[in-house]
């Protein structure tokens, strides 16, 4: 045993004690917080350059113009920029950091996510006859840097009225000159679209604020009620099973990849015969898979430590209990040994990388399914195809985090039932992996195929 915690305290040491990882684990997460909390802010509030040109527009039906020219006035457009700042904040105020965002800077950041760029427009209004592809001439012409005429705007003749009641109703057709700022294109697609709509509503005979007004309806934000009081519940909600399953796939996959990429180089520059002189293949094998357990679990510590404190400052730690955050580590050893055996099976079979990527499909599979699947298992956690899934290792781990923590948990009996068949599975997988690490190490030359495993096991 004391052989066994040597290899692993020189596997976790070696691993977790460069530069290289201290940097990656820590720096990296510090540096991306900052420009989350401090860089990004400063971005937003940047002001966009000046915009300045025409926008022609060609309008045969006679009823989308006037509402056009009138959104095009100076006022009108203050109107919308109050509107969409109010918007933004609202959404910012519900989403922001508390204790990190100031009223203040959440009414900078609005106002700069809101704000259109500063602009000089000019609306040129075409005769209806006009030639759509020789009015485009001008906007091929330069960028929207220079200026000139910026886009052009052709409404379809039957917009407004259809001649044939069987047929729908036509659009619009925007046309931009390149590197035009979306934002300006988005409000002229946004002032068109309602002057038509408006336009329709009159011609039916009716009044377009009161149509309007019956067309809205406010849809408020589903509200938590709890012991702890009530709060509006974002959708923030589906993306906690998503957290959960990410930690543990990332520190999994960290630890069993520094575990193939250390038995490799060992195996390839020999180093490992001299290993092989002190200890058996066996606790060489138990060591190196502990030590680099202890790299994964170190990163799914920290990280679900900075993930606990974003959930604290956003105050949405109201899903999160201490029996889910056990669970975690639980299934993150459980999945830990599951794909670590395999690593190190792979590592001990091939002499370089290359060799490694093509036995390296299973393990990509394997931690790759519970990814593409977790929205339709988060939504469905107790459908047969999550409860089946959630029993069924070597995925079990990473579908039963999943399951937990979505918003309708497992039976109770489902848990220590999952855990109990990934203990066998790992079990299972660590006795074959034995029997390949045994004979594997000490082979050299062409790399292995899936019936060379299996003769290796049944040697072993």
């Amino acid at each position: 045993m004391k052989k066994v915690l040597r290899v692993a305290a020189r596997e976790f040491a070696s691993t977790a004690l460069t530069k290289g990882f201290i940097f990656g684990a820590f720096i990296v997460p510090l540096l991306m917080m900052g420009l989350v909390f401090v860089l990004l802010p400063i971005l937003m509030t940047e002001k966009a350059p000046k915009v300045s040109g025409t926008i022609a527009i060609v309008d045969p039906t006679g009823a989308v113009l006037p509402a056009v020219q009138e959104a095009m006035k100076p006022e009108a457009l203050l109107k919308r920029q109050e509107a969409r700042e109010a918007r933004v904040k609202e959404a910012m105020g519900q989403t922001a950091p508390k204790g990190l965002a100031t009223e203040s800077q959440i009414d900078m950041a609005a106002k700069a996510a809101a704000t259109l760029p500063k602009t000089e427009l000019t609306l040129e209004i075409l005769d209806p006859a006009t030639d759509i592809e020789r009015e485009k001439e001008p906007l091929r012409i330069g960028t929207a840097q220079d200026g000139g005429r910026l886009a052009l705007i052709s409404i379809s003749p039957n917009a407004v009225e259809r001649p044939d009641p069987s047929q729908p109703f036509g659009s619009f057709d925007l046309f931009i000159k390149p590197k035009l700022d979306d934002r300006i294109s988005g409000d002229l697609r946004t002032v068109v679209g309602e002057a038509i709509f408006d336009a329709r509503i009159t011609a039916a005979g009716q009044d377009p604020a009161y149509i309007r007004s019956l067309t809205q309806v406010s849809r408020p934000d589903p509200v938590t009620v709890s012991k702890d009081g009530e709060k509006k519940a974002g959708q923030w909600q589906i993306f906690l099973p998503f957290g959960f399953m990410a930690l543990i796939m990332i520190s999994v996959m960290v630890g069993g990849q520094y575990l193939l990429t250390t038995t490799i180089e060992e195996k390839s520059n020999r180093i490992v015969e001299v290993i092989l002189s002190a200890v058996s293949p066996m606790e060489l094998m138990t060591g190196k898979i502990l030590g680099q357990m202890g790299v994964g679990l170190a990163l799914l510590l920290m990280y679900g430590a900075v993930g606990w404190g974003s959930l604290i400052i956003f105050t949405l730690t109201a899903g999160v209990t201490l029996l889910n955050a056990l669970l975690l580590v639980v299934y993150f050893i459980l999945a830990y040994f599951l794909i670590a055996s395999m690593m190190a099976a792979i590592g001990a079979a091939v002499n370089d990388l290359r060799e490694a990527q093509s036995l390296m499909t299973p393990v990509m599979l394997v931690t790759m399914l519970p990814y593409l699947l977790w929205l339709p298992i988060s939504r469905d956690p107790n459908g047969t195809f999550a409860t089946v899934l959630g029993l069924l290792p070597p995925i079990s781990p990473f579908v039963m985090v999943l399951r937990i923590n979505s918003t309708e948990p497992p039976p109770m009996w489902q848990i220590p039932a999952s855990i109990l068949i990934n203990v066998i599975g790992v079990y299972i997988m660590l006795r074959l992996t034995a029997k390949i690490f045994r004979v594997g190490l000490l082979m050299y030359g062409k790399p292995p195929n899936l019936s060379t495993l299996i003769k290796w096991v049944r040697m072993a």
